[in-house]
């Protein structure tokens, strides 16, 4: 997540792509707000305890900036920048020393791994020296690595893992197997015992690598499987098995994305591909239509001042169907055409809906509002009688697993369909 922000979007039309099982997703059109250039990737987290999710992000060659949402606004403020020297595009928010505040890691420009830890009044103040990082391997996880309640450090260079010492600064104790360049690292659960394991996709060679985490620091590399070329990629839990998976962009000319779903015993299992269509150039997992599987959202680049952002759910069998699209107007007149760097999930406007962000290179900071009625079964964009007959068909009873296909009528998530989902269906009637 990473750049300092001017643009926001907020919503207004609607648009919607309905998939077999019902579970479409309805968003608001965004719209930009004070567009700027050179935004990268962005942080969530709740900086100011008020309950709604804020933003982090750092600016090409500036200094991070944190956007903080108005109270009922459903818009965003600066409220300021982190000290030091420019960053480069890496960035990520936790609660470092157990205060209760969110504070952040970032990847400076001198390619350092850098604390900034959060004072009274929302001020940061760096902790300590920089961890130094190398040109091919900038990236980094935030996981607990240890059983001592800090959130830990792993960084993609050799240098590995890095233990909290319960202040926000990080001590080295331990290098990785090996350290392909290009790395991308994401933070799993692949085995029982709460620690967490990383799984590291590599751009040479192009695998995904499973690093098991053993207690005190230590990883093991239990597997390793192929992956597509040149893979953006994100973890999730597609099939709500408690174990993470990974989804990878298979970029042209495969245009594609390749799902390998995590298995008990801390491997992967066999490549489940599906076609997106031209120019896919960011992913991320979020449960956008709440049926209580991860989905995929994935952000497709294409000329002429339209990106394109669409969110594939997971039907739960391991299959996945095209459920919502959003069309993002990006300015493209710097040239290379819009592109969106990176994307994250939250609930922005409290209303119980996952919504989306999204960092659009070369131009600023986007926001897609889920405006997905509950019970929209069919797919309409309302909820009415005509999905009644998909909710009867669906109705399994209490602690009665949900049949296969009717993961959309489970509205309260609770894992059947029963009458407590009819009264959610009922309450959900006259929504636009």
């Amino acid at each position: 997540m990473r750049y300092v922000l001017r643009a926001i979007i907020c919503v207004s039309a609607t648009a919607t792509a309905a998939v077999a099982d019902g579970a479409a997703v309805v968003f608001n059109s965004p719209t930009v707000v004070n567009p700027s250039v050179g935004v990268g990737r962005l942080a969530i987290a709740d900086f100011n305890l008020d309950e709604r999710p804020d933003l982090a992000v750092i600016e090409f060659g500036l200094s991070v900036g944190t956007f903080l949402s108005d109270e009922g606004a459903l818009s965003f403020q600066p409220v300021g920048l982190l000290p030091g020297q420019p960053f480069d595009p890496q960035i990520a928010a936790a609660d470092l020393n157990n205060d209760g505040l969110p504070d952040i890691v970032a990847v400076t420009g001198a390619i350092e791994f850098q604390t900034f830890i959060q004072q009274p009044g929302g001020t940061f103040q760096q902790s300590g020296t920089g961890i130094p990082g190398e040109f091919y391997f900038p990236t980094f996880v935030l996981g607990q690595m240890n059983d001592d309640a800090f959130i830990d450090l792993v960084t993609a260079n050799p240098q590995g893992v890095h233990l909290n010492d319960g202040s926000g600064q990080f001590v080295t104790v331990g290098g990785l197997a090996d350290t392909p360049i290009f790395s991308n690292l994401h933070a799993a659960n692949l085995d029982p015992g709460g620690l967490t394991d990383v799984l590291r996709t590599t751009g040479l060679p192009t695998v995904v690598q499973v690093l098991r985490n053993d207690g005190d620091g230590v990883l093991t590399l239990s597997a390793t499987v192929s992956a597509p070329t040149n893979t953006a990629s994100a973890g999730g839990d597609f099939n709500a098995d408690g174990v993470t998976d990974i989804a990878m962009i298979d970029y042209a000319p495969a245009n594609a994305i390749v799902v390998r779903f995590g298995q008990p015993a801390a491997t992967l299992g066999p490549p489940v591909a599906f076609s997106t269509g031209p120019y896919p150039s960011a992913i991320a997992a979020g449960d956008v239509n709440n049926d209580g599987f991860d989905d995929i959202i994935v952000a497709m680049s294409a000329a002429g001042g339209v990106s394109n952002i669409r969110v594939y759910a997971s039907l739960g069998n391991g299959t996945f169907a095209l459920a919502g699209s959003s069309p993002v107007p990006v300015d493209d007149s710097g040239g290379g055409g819009p592109h969106i760097f990176d994307m994250a999930t939250a609930d922005f406007d409290r209303d119980g809906r996952t919504d989306l962000a999204a960092a659009a290179f070369g131009y600023g900071l986007v926001l897609v509002f889920n405006v997905t009625p509950f019970g929209d079964l069919d797919g309409d964009g309302d909820a009415d009688l005509d999905d009644f007959p998909l909710m009867a068909a669906c109705l399994s009873g209490p602690a009665v697993p949900a049949p296969n296909g009717c993961a959309a009528t489970d509205l309260d998530a609770d894992n059947d369909v029963d009458v407590a989902d009819v009264a959610v269906f009922q309450n959900s009637f006259g929504e636009p």
